[in-house]
């Protein structure tokens, strides 16, 4: 954490906290009823999550998780019947995980330039959304495959949360950058 202190690290580790629980808060309204083997065609959590390791680079890791967490608690009640804290503690750090892991990816192919003339570069950003979207949707397909009792229809689940996760994260990003006006790709690092 160098050139970070801890007052800094842990007010950007809740705000990437507050901002998952909100984009998952807002979401769980949109849709009435949440069925874990099929998504939703517009969810917003994997934006915030991107969102917030654009604003704060990949330390805020716990705070993203964290965030997924208590949402998965107040407002997703399908964890109850996928293996409960358990599910949802792996499902929440995959989705966190998994945007790290396509910087990663965009970064070996040189990919991973997200601002550009101090404005953010939404056609990086939109790849980063899709890789990411992919990888999560992957992630989440196989964690439901090991633990729901009736197997998800592969086309039916891949479909709504790869799209839902495209969707939801990019409209999440544009509406971000607009409301936080003081967003500044000044120095960051990812």
């Amino acid at each position: 954490m160098a050139g970070m202190d801890i007052k800094q690290f842990i007010s950007h580790n809740l705000i990437a906290c507050f901002l998952v629980t909100f984009a998952t808060f807002f979401s769980s309204i949109l849709v009435a009823q949440m069925d874990s083997a099929i998504g939703s065609y517009f969810w917003f959590p994997l934006g915030a999550i991107i969102f917030s390791y654009l604003l704060f680079d990949t330390k805020v890791l716990l705070g993203t998780w964290v965030g997924s967490v208590v949402s998965g608690v107040l407002f997703l009640s399908a964890w109850k019947g996928l293996g409960g804290i358990q599910f949802g503690l792996i499902e929440s750090l995959l989705g966190s995980l998994a945007p790290l892991i396509a910087i990663a990816i965009m970064k070996g192919f040189n990919l991973s330039d997200f601002f550009n003339a101090e404005k953010i570069d939404f056609f990086h950003v939109s790849f980063l959304v899709i890789l990411s979207a992919l990888l999560n949707s992957l992630f989440k397909f196989f964690l439901m495959f090991n633990y729901a009792e009736s197997q998800p229809d592969p086309i039916d689940f891949m479909s709504t949360y790869l799209v839902g996760d495209m969707i939801g994260g990019m409209v999440f990003i544009y509406i971000g950058t607009k409301v936080f006006p003081l967003f500044s790709p000044k120095n960051k690092s990812i």
